[in-house]
């Protein structure tokens, strides 16, 4: 008798925890944010929940009164995503060389065009910062809308599921029982 472990579970460790380290590494992390951000419904989701993050974070520092080279460079370090960070990097090598702000943002493909026409708007009525405030406050409401609707969508989907899970493990109980009973009539006659 053979006692031990499917080899199928090792091995879906190893590929988890190899995975895990790789996406740790520069490369790594650089293709798990592009192909998180191609994925079809979830990358739009992670996309405006980075931007949102940008602008928010953005608007905080500007508000705060931090100078809009080190706003910049706080803010990369938070929106949490590689792709964005480098539109953030184009954004701040621009401004260094004396262009407005959104000026990047527009060859930046990662950012909606909204985001640069209201980032322009604010640069040029001296309210950059609460220009951002209103795109991450509508951001965060496109979020929230994506997110209950896919819960919505989810529901039916995790009833049939559990349905069938159910409906298997009864008739997984109920089957033995009919065989049984078929051999108890098979050896009677």
């Amino acid at each position: 008798m053979k006692v031990g472990l499917p080899i199928g579970l090792p091995v879906i460790v190893l590929m988890a925890v190899g995975l895990a380290r790789w996406v740790k590494t520069p490369q790594g992390r650089a293709v798990w944010d592009t192909t998180i951000l191609k994925l079809p419904i979830f990358g739009s989701l992670m996309r405006k929940t980075a931007i949102s993050r940008f602008c928010s974070t953005f608007s905080a520092l500007l508000r705060a009164g931090v100078p809009v080279l080190e706003s910049l460079e706080i803010t990369k370090e938070t929106v949490n995503n590689v792709v964005v960070a480098r539109g953030v990097d184009a954004m701040e090598e621009g401004v260094r060389r004396g262009e407005p702000i959104a000026a990047r943002l527009v060859s930046q493909p990662i950012f909606p065009s909204m985001i640069s026409q209201m980032m322009t708007v604010g640069e040029e009525t001296g309210a950059l910062d609460s220009m951002l405030q209103r795109s991450a406050v509508f951001l965060d409401e496109e979020i929230q809308r994506t997110v209950d609707s896919l819960t919505s969508l989810m529901e039916p989907i995790l009833i049939v599921i559990l349905g069938s899970a159910v409906g298997s493990m009864v008739i997984a109980l109920y089957l033995p029982m009919f065989n049984v009973a078929k051999l108890v009539n098979a050896g009677g006659s």
